[in-house]
């Protein structure tokens, strides 16, 4: 089910515009340009600080839900979906608990996980040991958005896994650089 505030708190009014071939001008906190509807030159307005448009001329006025509705000839719901699949893509416009059909974040990063070759050259290469690397995760990506990096996991301080950085260049740390966790295995150093 789409989320109309997330939408009209997330996606710029601006870009929504352009996006539909609307062309506003001006340097101030309201924009003009030419209405899409009554196609008057100067009435149509855009307040991008807080997300609506109007025209002077028509009446018509709103939020970027109700500009594609008007532009596009579509419901409030197929006005939303359209935005949402547009702008903020089906992974994003998701909250966690939410049903998502490429399935949970914690099952993509399991998926990621299993295809990490921690033996891979390139992992020796940017300084982790195998035997570190298999334990904590780390390896050499060689398909998926990581495709060609080695992917590192970033956690939180509950050791919960966000998500990867990837590095294809060998690391350096400063020569100063002490472990403080007996567990971190320091890389290269400078």
């Amino acid at each position: 089910m789409t989320d109309f505030k997330q939408l009209r708190e997330q996606v710029p009014i601006l870009k929504v515009a352009r996006w539909l071939g609307i062309d506003v001008k001006g340097n101030g906190a309201t924009l003009r340009g030419a209405c899409p509807f009554c196609e008057d030159p100067r009435t149509f307005t855009i307040t991008p600080h807080k997300g609506l448009w109007g025209c002077f001329k028509c009446g018509k006025k709103g939020s970027i839900l109700d500009l594609v509705m008007h532009v596009k000839d579509l419901k409030l719901a197929e006005a939303g979906k359209l935005i949402e699949d547009t702008f903020l893509g089906p992974v994003q416009s998701h909250k966690k608990d939410q049903y998502s059909p490429r399935g949970t974040d914690d099952e993509r990063l399991a998926k990621v996980r299993e295809r990490l070759d921690p033996e891979h050259p390139g992992v020796d290469a940017v300084g982790f040991d195998t035997d570190f690397a298999r334990e904590h995760g780390i390896g050499f990506s060689s398909s998926g958005a990581g495709k060609g990096y080695v992917l590192i996991p970033f956690r939180d301080k509950r050791g919960t896994l966000l998500g990867y950085i990837g590095t294809q260049e060998e690391l350096w740390l400063p020569r100063e650089f002490k472990p403080v966790d007996t567990k971190v295995v320091p890389l290269k150093r400078a």
